[in-house]
């Protein structure tokens, strides 16, 4: 049952990642997509066609994968949470450079097109990273209400109520 509910977790994670996404490729696609469809094949006024969209299915399973082995103890069991995050961006950059080549979403020898990736690349990191900080500092906050909860009620039983 313990590896069912895991695999639903993982799947879960894995719509998520693939939601967030085709709502980045929607945006981008919506601000400048029909400027960028000269270097992407991703981008552009028809929108993401079905190879696509299958692309980043495939890529949200890498992501969710290497956030599964790098992000959690499954694997690594002890590791500081900098060389996690260190570990799995580069491990993410490295499989969307090699799916850029695989897949031609934009051709590679485009000093400007891998600009406008590391750039956005960058910039996706940086909210990735305000987004766990909150909600870590939120978690954080509520572990700390629960354990006073916690000595609390300890306290109240070791003296008798």
């Amino acid at each position: 049952m313990k590896e069912r509910v895991g695999l639903i977790k993982f799947f879960d994670q894995m719509a998520r990642c693939f939601m967030v996404a085709l709502l980045i490729i929607a945006i981008t696609g919506a601000w400048g997509g029909e400027k960028a469809q000269w270097a992407s094949t991703i981008l552009g006024a028809r929108g993401l066609s079905y190879g696509g969209i299958f692309q980043v299915a495939i890529l949200s399973f890498i992501m969710t994968s290497m956030q599964h082995v790098f992000l959690t103890e499954c694997w690594i069991k002890k590791m500081s949470y900098a060389k996690r995050m260190i570990l799995f961006m580069s491990t993410i950059f490295i499989a969307i450079t090699i799916l850029v080549a695989w897949w031609g979403w934009f051709p590679i020898d485009s000093g400007l097109a891998w600009i406008g990736f590391i750039v956005s690349y960058i910039v996706s990191l940086l909210i990735s990273m305000f987004i766990f900080s909150v909600i870590f500092k939120s978690r954080e906050k509520e572990y700390e209400r629960l354990l006073t909860a916690y000595q609390k009620k300890q306290e109240v039983e070791r003296n008798g109520h």
